[in-house]
Parts: structure tokens; sequence; C-alpha cells
């Protein structure tokens, strides 16, 4: 298995002005940012004879995934105290469409703005999802819509890059996530 513990540092705007160089691709934030460049990792898993190969799994895991997934595997029963928030994801690693226990994914910023990832659909509470300092020109060079809501709201699937703020008009989705997020919370 490989992985790292956040996206790309925030000096990273510094490299992409002077070198051109996006260390997160297309996606928008850094470490300590909620948004996807701030969360999203790599995660790399190779098990000869176990693992499928070359296949790109799109069910979302969280690295505490990793201690339901050896408990699994080590047929290790744990209570329902330990690593509650912890799911399997066994069955990924020879079938990439299979779908796990998971449900929704909670983080927050070194701030300590909390959001939640439920499938496709990223909730932010509060009006940026910035820790970082995002600079001006980037915002101008991704196409970043501008706006002054108190939360965001974005749907990866159609907005992978999170440029727009769509929480006006998905406002049930807004209640349905802030609740799972405070409900997650306790």
């Amino acid at each position: 298995m490989f992985s790292s513990d956040n996206g790309a540092e925030g000096t990273s705007y510094n490299r992409i002005k002077e070198y051109r160089h996006y260390s997160n691709g297309n996606i928008r934030g850094a470490k300590r940012d909620a948004w996807e460049g701030g969360t999203r990792v790599p995660f790399i898993i190779r098990w000869p004879g176990k693992s499928a190969t070359n296949k790109w799994v799109k069910e979302p895991v969280c690295l505490t995934d990793i201690f339901a997934t050896f408990a699994d595997y080590f047929n290790y029963k744990k209570d329902e105290n330990t690593a509650e928030d912890s799911f399997s994801f066994l069955k990924l690693i020879s079938n990439p469409d299979a779908k796990t226990d998971r449900v929704s994914i909670i983080y927050h910023t070194h701030k300590g703005v909390m959001a939640i990832r439920d499938n496709n659909w990223v909730f932010i509470d509060a009006p940026t999802g910035m820790d970082n300092i995002e600079p001006e020109w980037f915002r101008k060079e991704r196409g970043v819509i501008p706006h002054n809501l108190p939360v965001e709201l974005f749907n990866l699937s159609a907005d992978p890059q999170q440029l727009e703020n769509v929480a006006q008009k998905y406002p049930e989705k807004v209640v349905e996530l802030r609740t799972k997020l405070m409900e997650m919370m306790k």
C-alpha cells in the first residue's frame, strides 16, 4: 500500500507561478484546505494474485479504513467502540466495482472548518474551504465563481475542480449534509 497524508503544501502555488508545476493536477486546494486538493491523495495497492491490475477504484475510501480492512482480512472481530469510523475496503482490492459499507467521510481544516464528503457531494460548513491563501490569480486562472454564501456545496461528478458553489441551487442537500455532519461529529 502506498499513500500520503494530504494534498500538496500551500507553497505549491509558488511552484505553479514560477514553473507551471501543478502538484495537485486540476484539483483545487492544498494541504489543510477542505477542498479536494487538501484531502484527496493517491492510494495505490499492489497485491500479486489479489489486487486487480491497472484498475481505478471510484468508491471513496479513507485512510482510517485501513484498520477495518486489516481486521476483515485477519477475521478479527472488533467491537463497536473500536475504530468505529473505519470501514473495510477489502472487497475493492480484487473488485474495483464493488461497494463498501463506508458512510460519509468527515474532515476538517487546520483552523477547524468542518466538511463532509457523501458520495460525490462535498459540503463545507463555512464560507470557504480555504485554510491556505488561495491566490486571486489562481482563482481567475481556474475560473472559480466567487460567492458570498455562508457555506459551500459541490457536486464532484459535475464539478470536480470545485469551481462553482451550488449551495443556493440545492438548499435541501445543504440541510441533509449539515445534518449528517452534525450527527457524525457527535
